[in-house]
């Protein structure tokens, strides 16, 4: 959306803030609120399939059966989706180096946020970061 300054002056947008996901709550099985809240809760800790059970009290097997009904995937890659939305975020809203955000964001080290953010991104994050705001800065 184009701002009008005045008289046939306009300010072109800066960006677009990028706010953090809820679709957890919109799902209905209280379950699965709960252990997509903990996780979000939790990303920036090394967390794993067993911690979001334990918290939630229940097998990891039970956990693992719901996601798959209720998200047709694992808790795992769920866990993996969540940390790399948070990086995207991250990169794109703040100056922090890409190896504080790797850490910030549950990942042991800046290799493991390389690799997996390049599997799903098919770019780095210094790239992707690049390349994004490298864009928002020409059209302003």
């Amino acid at each position: 959306m184009i701002q009008k300054m005045g008289a046939g002056q306009y300010l072109p947008p800066v960006g677009v803030v990028a706010r953090r996901p809820t679709d957890f709550i919109a799902i209905e099985d209280e379950l699965m609120r709960q252990a997509l809240r903990f996780i979000d809760t939790n990303l920036h800790r090394s967390i794993s399939v067993d911690d979001v059970a334990e918290a939630l009290l229940i097998s990891r097997r039970k956990l693992t059966t719901e996601f798959r009904k209720h998200l047709n995937r694992t808790v795992a890659s769920e866990i993996q989706r969540l940390r790399i939305e948070r990086v995207r975020r991250e990169l794109l809203g703040t100056e922090l180096t890409v190896k504080e955000i790797a850490l910030s964001s549950g990942f042991v080290s800046l290799r493991t946020l390389n690799d997996a953010f390049s599997r799903v991104m098919n770019c780095t994050p210094r790239e992707y970061r690049n390349a994004t705001l490298g864009d928002r800065r020409d059209a302003q």
